[in-house]
């Protein structure tokens, strides 16, 4: 087993070529952020709904005492 570390003395910096594209539409950030809107709508509800379900059980749990 070999326990030195690799050189670091080395140019060790990554090179990534990206074709960039031309034809981007603008509106594609704001359709992507309408799509988002309904189901953060659903878990707001969801969350309402859990917090419901605690109070009720936790209210019933000390009327019963």
């Amino acid at each position: 087993m070999d326990d030195r570390y690799p050189a670091t003395d080395d140019h060790q910096s990554v090179h990534l070529d990206y074709h960039y594209p031309e034809d981007l539409n603008r509106w594609l950030p704001l359709v992507k952020w309408l799509l988002a809107i309904p189901p953060y709508i659903v878990l707001f509800f969801l969350d309402l709904a859990t917090l419901v379900v605690v109070i009720v059980a936790r209210s019933r749990k000390n009327s019963t005492m």
